[in-house]
């Protein structure tokens, strides 16, 4: 099962909003981790390392279109860094979508380390926000300023730690 309290603890040393707590989203996962346990491709495939009997990185996501799609992930930062889980988890993760004979591993959206190591292309995501009225042009500048933003906000690090210390 997935650990929604190790993505709990995650957000909050994080200073993140915590997607677990949206209503409905548990049931949702459940009800797709329950709904087709034998089928070869089923419609959330859970992949989780434990040590100790203690879960420490999940991914969750799909195997469908000769790839394995990752929609979430998530590590126990605590022993992360000595036992390097993520990196762990996703070898054998890997290694369970070449023996399935699976073509693809789409680590998800976004930038991260491991993904550069891991990923041999990049595939190239478009924001587009078209206007029909004049109100509708002032939020579709607001929201492309937004993503500039947030974009630089990522991408340079010292910004990125200044914005960490702040939320």
């Amino acid at each position: 099962a997935v650990h929604p309290e190790q993505k709990s603890s995650r957000c909050l040393q994080l200073g993140r909003p915590d997607p677990t707590l949206e209503p409905g989203l548990k049931a949702f996962y459940k009800d797709l981790v329950t709904r087709a346990p034998e089928s070869e491709n089923p419609p959330l495939a859970l992949f989780f390392l434990e040590v100790a009997g203690q879960p420490i990185s999940f991914y969750g996501g799909s195997m469908s279109n000769n790839r394995f799609s990752a929609f979430f992930n998530s590590i126990d930062i605590r022993q992360n860094s000595r036992l390097r889980s993520g990196d762990a988890l996703l070898w054998m993760l890997a290694e369970e979508c070449a023996n399935r004979g699976l073509k693809g591993l789409d680590l998800g959206v976004g930038e991260a380390g491991y993904k550069a190591a891991w990923c041999n292309q990049t595939d190239i995501l478009v924001d587009s926000y078209y206007a029909t009225t004049f109100s509708g042009s002032v939020a579709s500048l607001v929201f492309r300023l937004a993503r500039t933003l947030k974009r630089l906000i990522k991408q340079t690090p010292w910004i990125w730690r200044l914005v960490s210390k702040l939320t």
